[in-house]
């Protein structure tokens, strides 16, 4: 069939292409069960593997409080970073504002610990952007990182703090 023809069908409405009959017809259970074997085989093992792996939820690290401290004309930036999986993490680092700073800690489930996530200069601008916190699960090693919005006020003629840092999903799997 050429061009045309297929063209004609789709226009009318009709499958352009139509399943050949076989010579035993086979029943609806049946059927399903040989697409199901036919997945199951043509996937392989290690994609099987793989397939349930991500179908898991990734866990979450959020940061909440953020205190800044000032001296001088230094800024040091401190915020809770809380684990809200259901399982050991273990925080690897913090990205932000083109600063990456170690956080090298393993927190529990549920678990809160305060770091510095940021050390240096006073802001001059209104700091804008993303806080990215890069972690891994305990068990597996698998890496994943998940992207915080930086909200700041200005404080007098000293400079912008850092308020808070609302987490904007998605979890990334690295």
């Amino acid at each position: 069939m050429g061009f045309f023809g297929s063209l004609g069908k789709v226009l009318s409405g009709k499958p352009v292409f139509e399943p050949k009959q076989s010579q035993g017809e086979l029943k609806p259970a049946e059927l399903a069960a040989l697409q199901a074997n036919q997945t199951d085989t043509a996937l392989g093992p290690v994609a099987q593997q793989n397939q349930t792996s991500t179908r898991r939820t990734p866990p979450v690290v959020r940061v909440g409080r953020v205190e800044n401290q000032v001296s001088g004309g230094r800024l040091d930036v401190y915020a809770d970073i809380r684990n809200e999986s259901a399982e050991p993490i273990f925080l690897d680092r913090i990205l932000l504002l083109g600063v990456v700073r170690q956080l090298d800690a393993q927190l529990q489930p549920g678990q809160t610990q305060q770091f510095v996530v940021y050390s240096g200069q006073l802001f001059a601008n209104e700091p804008r952007g993303y806080a990215e916190v890069q972690y891994r699960t305990a068990a597996d090693g698998d890496y994943f990182s998940d992207r915080h919005e930086i909200r700041s006020r200005q404080e007098g003629a000293n400079g912008y703090y850092i308020t808070e840092c609302l987490l904007r999903g998605p979890v990334k799997d690295v």
